[in-house]
């Protein structure tokens, strides 16, 4: 798919620079398993983890690859933002009409966006806010003991750890914003990618028979969807992002709306989960192989 293409090489642009060998197929390959993660774990959360995860066993540091995961992840939204307001702004009345009665659900998505993109971008320009945060929770997790043993066993090594951690990041961070050049790459690729996953929602609401709303209406609604989906907490958004759409969709659709739910959720949610674990399981022979090698 298009959408998966644009979106790896929004992490394969700054990697590129930092690691002028880095190859194309391992940054889509990391892309796959941070899309399944995403979608089985609460909040999108397990996604860029397991990305870095597997960046780093293609010999990436963990502080680089976190820094590009998380600007990606400040370019992605400040480019969802970016299109809901220009969406918005060509056609005001349509979404007045359309959305107007769910506002609130809306202006919530809104502010839960911003507070993600603010919290990253001061872990990165300011380190000590971050760590006055993360202190208190490694040292209550040092308290905490899974049978004879406690979760943290060196309490020091461990807050020695989180600061090496976030001075990397902070570093690799400040760098990267200099970078303006590739910063400017990074959000024209998030455009396209945004405007790719949209397309999939038009192309559903065409093949069921509708007419009557202009492709810019139906990428709008969906703009929003995708902006206001953010805060449910399940893996996915499953449930609540299909209740949402079905919402915001109700008055655009005349003929299938149940069952383009279902195919909307199958490219956007199902397919990733089937093909994510094939990426996973291509790295992982890779690592074993490269073991065994060294054994040899």
């Amino acid at each position: 798919m298009s959408e998966w293409i644009f979106e790896a090489l929004g992490i394969h642009i700054p990697l590129k620079k930092m690691y002028p060998k880095h190859k194309f197929i391992i940054s889509y390959k990391s892309n796959l398993v941070g899309k399944f993660f995403n979608n089985v774990t609460p909040f999108s959360s397990g996604g860029q983890p397991f990305q870095a995860y597997i960046l780093t066993k293609y010999g990436l540091k963990m502080s680089d690859t976190f820094s590009v995961l998380m600007m990606k992840f400040i370019v992605y939204e400040t480019c969802l933002i970016s299109w809901v307001f220009i969406l918005i702004g060509v056609n005001f009345e349509f979404f007045n009409k359309t959305l107007g009665g769910h506002m609130p659900l809306i202006v919530l998505g809104f502010i839960m966006n911003l507070i993600a993109v603010s919290f990253i971008l001061v872990a990165g320009v300011n380190k000590k806010v971050i760590l006055k945060i993360a202190k208190p929770i490694i040292r209550l997790a040092a308290k905490i003991k899974f049978g004879q043993r406690h979760l943290i066993k060196d309490l020091d090594a461990a807050i020695k750890h989180a600061e090496d951690s976030v001075s990397n990041y902070s570093n690799q961070f400040n760098e990267m914003r200099k970078q303006r050049r590739n910063l400017l790459k990074m959000y024209i690729v998030g455009m396209v990618q945004l405007l790719s996953y949209f397309s999939i929602t038009y192309m559903i609401y065409r093949a069921f028979g509708n007419t009557g709303v202009s492709y810019l209406e139906v990428i709008m609604v969906q703009s929003v969807l995708l902006l206001t989906m953010s805060f449910i907490p399940t893996p996915g958004s499953g449930l609540g992002a299909e209740g949402i759409f079905g919402l915001f969709f109700n008055e655009i659709y005349k003929i299938g709306l149940n069952m383009a739910i279902l195919f909307w959720r199958l490219y956007t949610y199902y397919f990733p989960i089937v093909i994510g674990p094939f990426a996973l399981v291509s790295v992982n022979r890779k690592v074993v192989n490269e073991e065994l090698k060294d054994i040899k």
